[in-house]
């Protein structure tokens, strides 16, 4: 692991991932460019190495993504922020040829209705986007499930 190699590297990683918290919090959307250096600092992946077989979705998620550890909030696929991060990754794409977990994070950020245009720029495995959009189904059918659930019933 390449933290190992760092003296402080677990503290580094920890601050990346407060970083990439406080960025999310005030919209700022190059924080997504360090997500490289956190998945090679958890070792999550190696650069330029296929994903390791592991890492399927029943370690959740987040982990499946790389984003574990970090605070997400439910971004809206047409808001101006989500479409700030779009323009971000189509200029840096070339970052998912080093890290390939990368475009599962960046998938993992945006809404069904992106990700048409996310794959039109940024190369993803098509089992990774069949994936997500299970992900985000399983997420809709649940929120749904409790909202029926809470409906306020008259009583007779």
């Amino acid at each position: 692991m390449f933290c190992l190699l760092l003296p402080s590297g677990l503290v580094v990683q920890k601050s990346l991932e407060s970083f990439c918290a406080l960025a999310l919090k005030e919209k700022v959307e190059k924080w997504i460019l360090v997500l490289p250096l956190l998945h090679l600092l958890r070792g999550d992946c190696k650069p330029f190495e296929p994903l390791s077989h592991s890492l399927t979705p029943s370690v959740g998620f987040k982990a499946w993504a790389g984003l574990r550890e970090i605070s997400l909030p439910d971004l809206q696929s047409n808001s101006q922020y989500t479409r700030a991060l779009m323009k971000v990754m189509a200029e840096h794409k070339h970052l998912v040829e080093v890290d390939r977990l990368l475009s599962r994070s960046w998938l993992y950020l945006l809404g069904v209705e992106a990700v048409k245009e996310f794959c039109s720029f940024v190369p993803v495995d098509l089992h990774d986007v069949v994936q997500r959009l299970f992900f985000r189904l399983q997420v809709e059918l649940s929120v749904s499930k409790h909202e029926v659930c809470d409906l306020p019933f008259p009583h007779s």
